[in-house]
């Protein structure tokens, strides 16, 4: 089998057809990602638009926190391990307001401790990746996300009417 390796470049994505493509979400889909290294950003950025997906990016906690809060994206990818407020503190900051607590929320990281991974899961952490993760990976994940977040959102328009008279 001669499989073929590919370096995988800024300009690669740019003018790439599939697999760095793929058909665009019928409605705009936004995400907040949040990862303190600039290269590893950029380039899931790149694939992600590439996607159809609005992306913003944040290269840490705090900055990451206010633009959810802004712009309540549909989603956000975070990086657990980053100075300063790390993914955790963002996930919890998140799950404290009404405004955000119901935004899916993806975990990446390289390295994660076990203490970390349970209270991340306590906080309502959607899923996690390891860094570095394959694009299909993230796109799985992030299909989930938005197939868990529709059926709360059919659910939610489903339920009966209440009704005040007697």
């Amino acid at each position: 089998m001669n499989a073929k390796i590919e370096k995988v470049t800024f300009d690669t994505i740019r003018r790439s057809n599939p697999p760095y493509s793929a058909s665009r979400p019928p409605i705009p889909y936004s995400i907040i990602l949040i990862e303190d290294e600039g290269s590893m950003g950029q380039v899931t950025q790149l694939l992600l638009e590439s996607c159809g997906y609005e992306v913003t990016v944040a290269a840490e906690g705090a900055q990451g926190l206010r633009l959810v809060r802004a712009l309540t994206p549909n989603l956000v990818i975070c990086d657990v391990n980053m100075p300063g407020m790390g993914g955790l503190e963002v996930l919890q900051n998140l799950r404290q307001s009404d405004a955000t607590r119901h935004i899916p929320v993806i975990f990446l990281s390289g390295f994660i401790r076990e203490e970390q991974t349970a209270q991340a899961r306590q906080l309502g952490v959607n899923a996690f990746l390891g860094k570095p993760c394959s694009f299909e990976e993230m796109k799985q994940a992030i299909t989930e996300c938005r197939h868990a977040a529709s059926t709360k959102s059919v659910k939610a328009n489903s339920a009966p009417a209440m009704s005040l008279s007697a």
